[in-house]
C-alpha cells in the first residue's frame, strides 16, 4: 500500500493534501503498467473514514478506472493469530476481464493469542531482558500493566514523551505497558 501517515489516527489526516497521501497514484500507475490479476493494498483503518469516506471513494475509483473489482474490508491481525491489535484496511483489486464478482476474506480464527504466547517461548529466562535505565524504569513502575501513559500524572507523561506529547492524533500505544495476558 501507499504511505499511511496522511489517514493515520496518529497523524495530521491532511489526506490528499499531503505528499504521502497521494502516493496511491503511483500504486495505480503499476497497475496501469503491469496489469497483474490480482492486487492487495493495504493502509489504516483511518482511510475508510477519512474526509467522510471522500479520500477512499477517489483511490476506488482510480483503481476501478485501471480495470479492477474491488472488496475491501478492515482486518485485525490478531483475529489471525497474531498477538497484537493491530486493524488494517485490505483493499482486494480482481482484475475485471477474469469474471470474478466475488471475493471471500478469511475468517478470523477461534483463538486470540496473547504475548504470554510467545513471549515465554522466546524469552523464558530473565537474564536475556532488556535492560532500561533507572529513570525509565521508574516511569514503567507507574503504569499498570495494560495501562498507558493516561493512567499517570500528566506531568510526567508529558516530560517522558517530550515531543511525541504534542504531535496530532492519537498516543494510546506510547508508553504502553502491556501485560502478558493481552
Amino acid at each position: 500500500g501507499a504511505p499511511c501517515q496522511s489517514f493515520s489516527y496518529a497523524g495530521k489526516k491532511l489526506g490528499l493534501e499531503d505528499t504521502r497521501g497521494t502516493m496511491f497514484y503511483y500504486y495505480a500507475m503499476f497497475l496501469n503498467k503491469l496489469k497483474p490479476k490480482v492486487f492487495l493494498f493495504e493502509n489504516v483503518k483511518g482511510l475508510l473514514s477519512h474526509d467522510k469516506g471522500r479520500t477512499y471513494k477517489i483511490i476506488l475509483d482510480v483503481f476501478k478506472e485501471e480495470g479492477y473489482n474491488i472488496f475491501y474490508k478492515v482486518l485485525n491481525a490478531w483475529d489471525y493469530n497474531c498477538p497484537q491489535k493491530r486493524e488494517r484496511l485490505i483493499t482486494i483489486g480482481i482484475r475485471k476481464d477474469l469474471n470474478i464478482k466475488n471475493f471471500e476474506f478469511p475468517s478470523p480464527f477461534k483463538y486470540k493469542p496473547v504475548i504470554k504466547d510467545i513471549k515465554l517461548e522466546i524469552n523464558p529466562d530473565k537474564e536475556h531482558c532488556a535492560k532500561y535505565s533507572l529513570y525509565k524504569e521508574s516511569i514503567f513502575k507507574l503504569v499498570p500493566a495494560g495501562g498507558y501513559w493516561k493512567d499517570i500524572d500528566e506531568n510526567i507523561a508529558k516530560n517522558y514523551m517530550k515531543n511525541c506529547w504534542y504531535l496530532g492524533g492519537g498516543k494510546t500505544g506510547i508508553l504502553r505497558r502491556i501485560s502478558l495476558n493481552e
